[in-house]
């Protein structure tokens, strides 16, 4: 017996790369954070005002477990800058809890539920390629 067959998704260039980056993105329905990628960009900073924001959005969030389980499986240099599943991460390549730490890894990614675009930090689609 073989395991679970990945559908092939054949067409233009981009749609394929789309495709291959939103492949192990879990559906976040009702995912506070979706078409909210200013708030959750993490650009003011570990303690600005959005980025408060945003982590008090992840402790309420009804994806949230779905989305801390998702960001668990990435590695470091995959992770998306801004607030992920109630993280904070920077410009480096460290990741920083913000605020309590019970409340905070509560979860969120920036994925709009129904189309499934990725919204990460400060690109969309902000994933290296290739990197598992």
């Amino acid at each position: 017996m073989t395991g679970p067959r990945r559908r092939t998704i054949v067409g233009a260039p981009w749609i394929t790369l789309l495709a291959a980056i939103l492949r192990d993105v879990p559906r976040l329905d009702g995912a506070l954070c979706a078409g909210q990628p200013g708030v959750f960009d993490g650009r003011d900073g570990r303690d600005g005002e959005h980025t408060r924001e945003a982590i008090a959005l992840c402790a309420q969030c009804p994806a949230h477990t779905a989305c801390s389980e998702w960001w668990g499986t990435l590695g470091v240099p995959r992770r998306p800058r801004g607030v992920v599943a109630g993280r904070w991460r920077g410009s480096t390549s460290d990741d920083a809890d913000v605020g309590d730490a019970a409340a905070t890894t509560n979860a969120v990614t920036a994925v709009e539920a129904k189309d499934e675009i990725c919204y990460t930090a400060t690109n969309h689609a902000q994933v290296r390629l290739g990197e598992k």
